[in-house]
C-alpha cells in the first residue's frame, strides 16, 4: 500500500478516537455535579472492548512467528469498528449533554 494510504488507514481512527475521548472527558468535566447525566452505557463498554483488542492484535500483528496470519489487517478491521463505536457513543453523549443545556436554560 501507498505510504500515505496506510497513514490514513491506521491516523484517522487513532485521531477520531482520541478527540472523542477528550471531548467526553471535557463533557463529564463541565457536568460533574450530574454524573447521572453521563453514565457509560453498554456500547461504550464495548467501544473500549473493541479498542483494546485492536490494539492487542495490532502489536500481534509485529511477531515474526505470527507473520503468515493476517492479524494485523484483522487488527485494522477492528480499529476501524472501534473508531465507528467511537463516533456513535460520542453523538449520544454529545445529544444527552445539549438536550441537559436546553433544558437547564
Amino acid at each position: 500500500l501507498d505510504d500515505y494510504l496506510i497513514k490514513v488507514l491506521y491516523g484517522l481512527p487513532a485521531i477520531i478516537i482520541i478527540l472523542r475521548e477528550i471531548i467526553v472527558s471535557g463533557m463529564r468535566e463541565y457536568i460533574s455535579g450530574n454524573s447521572k447525566l453521563l453514565t457509560v452505557t453498554k456500547l461504550s463498554k464495548w467501544k473500549t472492548t473493541a479498542q483494546l483488542f485492536s490494539i492487542a492484535l495490532l502489536l500481534l500483528g509485529n511477531l515474526p512467528r505470527l507473520g503468515h496470519l493476517p492479524i494485523t489487517e484483522i487488527g485494522l478491521l477492528c480499529l476501524w469498528f472501534a473508531c465507528l463505536l467511537t463516533l456513535i457513543t460520542g453523538i449520544d453523549y454529545s445529544r444527552k449533554m445539549l438536550s441537559s443545556l436546553e433544558k437547564g436554560s
